[in-house]
């Protein structure tokens, strides 16, 4: 992250966990300080790192969040006028926000919050949105953040008993068919202050 932050290229913070311990926290609180361009949680992560302190969320169970996107919505906003950063936060609807504007994403299907590895998923999708377009941080987390929801969604329709079985065929691995993305994206712009949906 020194090396990325120094050569002023973008990069993503993912806060996992941050308020399980002291340690996380210190290590999440000493990558924040390298400006990243995006930092993105869970509700419960996103809470804690805004209030900068391990004993702010007593209800946080390691990487599950305990809180709803919009709880974090306000948090969310201030870190990002803290920090410089565009926060996104994840759950049921996917809040992105650069502390002046929010945009919703409200893509996905509830069984995502439940499989173990799919905020990390996200989060490697935003640093390559934002590395393709890294002058519009707000927009390139936000396109990531539903165009997941809509892979979600695609998975879901399937009926596919698990991520990797909803792209294997009778004869192994099969080609996803075309994508269509009209009509599929649902995205709420507001630089009014919002606030809980």
């Amino acid at each position: 992250m020194r090396a990325a932050a120094s050569a002023g290229r973008p990069w993503v913070l993912d806060p996992v966990a941050a308020a399980a311990s002291d340690f996380r926290m210190e290590a999440c609180l000493s990558l924040l300080a390298l400006r990243p361009a995006v930092v993105r949680g869970n509700a419960s992560e996103i809470l804690a790192l805004a209030s900068r302190s391990a004993a702010a969320s007593s209800t946080f169970k390691g990487v599950d969040s305990t809180h709803d996107s919009g709880d974090a919505l306000q948090a969310a906003k201030a870190l990002a006028r803290s920090t410089g950063a565009v926060v996104a936060v994840s759950g049921a609807v996917d809040y992105i926000t650069d502390g002046a504007q929010v945009v919703g994403a409200s893509n996905g299907v509830a069984l995502m919050q439940k499989i173990t590895a799919t905020g990390c998923a996200v989060t490697a999708l935003v640093a390559a949105f934002v590395a393709v377009e890294p002058s519009d941080a707000l927009v390139a987390a936000a396109c990531a953040l539903a165009v997941f929801g809509l892979a979600g969604v695609r998975w879901s329709r399937r009926g596919a008993p698990s991520p990797c079985s909803a792209w294997r065929g009778r004869s192994g691995w099969s080609r996803p068919r075309g994508l269509r993305l009209s009509g599929c994206i649902s995205l709420t712009l507001s630089t009014a202050s919002m606030s809980k949906p």
